[in-house]
């Protein structure tokens, strides 16, 4: 039995796009559906290239540490050779290259010859109050032998100053009395501190002045 469809064939440009769409559908599940699957199961991937991350992390972290260790422990020798013998200027670039490797010489090993080394014969700006306000009273620039020179409103009442170990210097006023200041590496700044015996204001801080 034949049967006649009531409906005329399709001309070329109706064939190409029935063609067209049987392809596309054909695609959708012969690669789609099959590559969608795929995606379900990715994170099962993703986990396996997380552990290889970790993994290649740990290994180079393994190698690494022994060198970066001894490079570290060479720079404080150096440091400690350059600043006994009053090498400022390597002493600052060795302090520089340990502050972004994250590490500084402790304070417990540094000498009043050392901390001396930190401040002689350089300008430092006077500052009060807390970071966001601090103002500047005036400059100071430390000499040999406990001389400070001094110019602004500091002139009036600071007198002599005094290294000391551990990155600590006393600055001694006209009524005998004294400020001690701790200088940190990292921020290359030095902040007053309530010391026993010392003036108990911890809102000053020392600032290199070009």
């Amino acid at each position: 039995m034949i049967f006649y469809s009531k409906f005329p064939p399709p001309d070329d440009q109706t064939h190409a796009i029935l063609l067209r769409v049987k392809a596309q559908t054909l695609i959708f599940f012969l690669v789609c559906l099959p590559l969608a699957a795929l995606a379900q199961a990715s994170p099962g991937y993703a986990t396996e290239l997380k552990l290889l991350a970790q993994q290649r992390d740990r290994e180079l972290a393994d190698v690494t540490a022994p060198v970066i260790r001894r490079y570290k422990d060479s720079l404080n020798l150096l440091l400690k050779k350059a600043t006994q013998a009053g090498d400022l200027p390597t002493a600052l670039k060795v302090k520089e290259e340990l502050a972004k490797m994250g590490e500084a010489t402790p304070n417990s090993e540094i000498s009043a010859q050392g901390t001396e080394s930190i401040f002689l014969g350089k300008k430092w700006g006077w500052f009060v109050g807390d970071d966001d306000h601090a103002s500047r009273h005036g400059i100071l620039e430390f000499q040999e032998k406990g001389v400070l020179i001094k110019s602004g409103e500091v002139e009036k009442f600071l007198t002599t100053w005094e290294a000391m170990p551990g990155r600590l210097i006393k600055v001694m006023n006209k009524n005998g009395r004294y400020w001690v200041f701790r200088y940190d590496p990292a921020k290359n700044e030095a902040h007053s501190l309530k010391e026993k015996g010392s003036i108990s204001e911890n809102d000053k801080t020392l600032k290199p002045v070009e």
